[in-house]
């Protein structure tokens, strides 16, 4: 009977050893959960379910804070905020995180107080497992900033002054509800679609000024050069030109669909008006497919790491200004830019 006891004993002595040996290996931490087979801990003020929320999720997030929002759910030009507003916020946002496109000693140094276990190499091996987790609190953020947000003339957000002179097409630029929601769901590519819209609208400016800004070939070549510009710009941190060109799509798909019918356009008119500038997008992504490359270059401490790169602005606008002059068509039906798989196209001279 005394031997049953002092095994008892025992085994009980070496299942608490275990245990605290478990403890000592896994520190009870409320701030630490595991993501993605990793131990990680969240960012302050940060709980576990922001990792797991969906888009809907984040809808009903903003929606339910938001005094306007139900009113304005089912409509596609009503939530009230700019890319330039969007922009600004999303900026002061992602200075709170690691920025995953410079991976120098301090982003390292930033990344290993989230993921403390994981090494340089670790981090650069799994960096798009790191960036998803960033990207969850950096759309959470977002919403939370912008459901507290009321459009009305005394308070609207402030945005940078641009001159009277400005070239911009479309400023400041209204977001429809499926622009907006694609860009809270991809945070980091706000600031490269921005960018490529206002260099595409300046380049237009230069190389078509005083030419209509509707249905000519200076439209054709701005929504060429947009398409192009975003492929190249979100290429700063891709690694497939796929990946690039599919952020093009997406988004300037979007832009289209959900445009307004001008009142001076007649139905058929603003159906050929979209099949224009649907193509001319195409033909933009179909150049950057043909045109970049990538490139591998290696980071400070030894590792490589690639991104798509794509021709120079200036030679982008030589390119596409040299295929305009050669060979662009002009169309008078949505069927007729169904003949020019190749050609930029333009309605009116």
């Amino acid at each position: 009977m005394k031997k049953q006891a002092y095994l008892f004993l025992f085994v009980m002595a070496i299942l608490v050893s275990c245990e605290n040996l478990e403890l000592n290996n896994f520190p009870q931490n409320s701030n630490q959960v595991e993501f993605c087979g990793f131990r990680v801990n969240l960012p302050a003020n940060h709980n576990e379910q922001i990792l797991s929320l969906s888009l809907s999720d984040l809808q009903k997030e903003y929606y339910s804070h938001n005094s306007k929002g139900i009113m304005r759910m089912k409509s596609s030009r009503e939530l009230g905020f700019t890319l330039e507003q969007i922009s600004e916020i999303s900026d002061k946002i992602l200075t709170q995180y690691p920025n995953i496109d410079s991976l120098n000693t301090e982003e390292i140094a930033k990344i290993k107080i989230n993921f403390s276990d994981l090494s340089t190499d670790d981090i650069i091996e799994n960096i798009n497992v790191i960036d998803s987790f960033y990207t969850s609190f950096i759309r959470y953020d977002l919403v939370q900033t912008l459901s507290k947000i009321e459009h009305n003339e005394s308070n609207k957000i402030k945005t940078s002054k641009v001159s009277s002179n400005h070239y911009y097409y479309d400023y400041p630029y209204h977001l429809s509800s499926s622009e907006f929601w694609y860009l809270i769901k991809h945070p980091r590519n706000i600031k490269p679609i921005k960018k490529a819209k206002e260099k595409a609208e300046e380049l237009t400016n230069e190389n078509y000024k005083g030419m209509s800004k509707s249905r000519t070939i200076a439209d054709a070549f701005r929504h060429t050069v947009w398409n192009i510009l975003i492929c190249k710009y979100v290429g700063k941190y891709k690694s497939k030109i796929k990946d690039c060109v599919k952020v093009a799509k997406d988004f300037t798909t979007k832009h289209e669909t959900d445009a307004s019918k001008p009142q001076n356009l007649s139905d058929k008119d603003w159906k050929l008006d979209k099949e224009m500038d649907l193509h001319n997008n195409e033909q933009g992504r179909k150049y950057f497919r043909e045109k970049a490359w990538k490139k591998t270059h290696r980071l400070w401490f030894g590792r490589k790491r690639t991104k798509v790169k794509a021709p120079s602005e200036n030679q982008i606008v030589i390119e596409i200004k040299e295929k305009i002059n050669s060979s662009a068509k002009k169309i008078i039906n949505v069927n007729d830019s169904y003949k020019y798989p190749n050609n930029i196209v333009y309605i009116k001279d």
